[in-house]
């Protein structure tokens, strides 16, 4: 402080120096405490359960869709439109559960990378900048394969609505532009 004090933060009970004027101003990235809202409450007792029992989900389901796909890949003679249509609709869980879990291990908190996020004596700062793209990359896979999950169910409904309405006016069963659609 001007007096040649420092300053005192009340609710961290501790002193801080500001340093940003002693240089320029693009060698210092802005900071951000990371405050955990839930600490102390009953809902931050459940909040790991919560996100154990999330982990657990998605690498069973992650397994079990593995095998599925591998079993419908490797035999021929579950080969047809449909099943074709299943491994897809197989395949884009595969990659919500595989972004959900690379998610969970890349995230601080659900916050931000580790490489945003600075630790000082327990406490969490995130850093505050423009160099962000990963996480956004990593958030916007994530949520492409939600959004894909939704398209091909709707693309397997629409499939199964085709194949018993439509199929007095017409032979075709091909798959091409639900392919097309449950990927876009």
């Amino acid at each position: 402080m001007a007096d040649g004090s420092w300053f005192f933060h009340e609710e961290k009970n501790s002193t801080w120096t500001n340093y940003t004027s002693c240089a320029p101003s693009k060698t210092f990235d802005a900071v951000i405490e990371i405050e955990n809202s839930y600490n102390g409450t009953k809902l931050g007792e459940f909040i790991p359960i919560i996100k154990l029992i999330s982990r657990i989900g998605y690498s069973v389901s992650l397994t079990f869709l593995l095998v599925a796909l591998f079993i419908m890949a490797a035999m021929k003679r579950l080969r047809c439109p449909r099943n074709n249509l299943h491994m897809h609709l197989f395949s884009s869980f595969i990659m919500r559960a595989f972004m959900a879990l690379l998610k969970d291990n890349l995230y601080v908190e659900g916050i931000a990378m580790a490489s945003h996020v600075i630790g000082n004596d327990g406490d969490s700062f995130l850093k505050e900048h423009d160099h962000d793209w990963e996480c956004k990359l990593v958030t916007s896979v994530w949520q492409y394969f939600i959004m894909a999950n939704y398209c091909w169910i709707l693309m397997e409904g629409l499939y199964l609505h085709n194949l018993i309405f439509l199929a007095l006016f017409s032979d075709n069963s091909g798959i091409c532009q639900y392919v097309i659609l449950g990927w876009a």
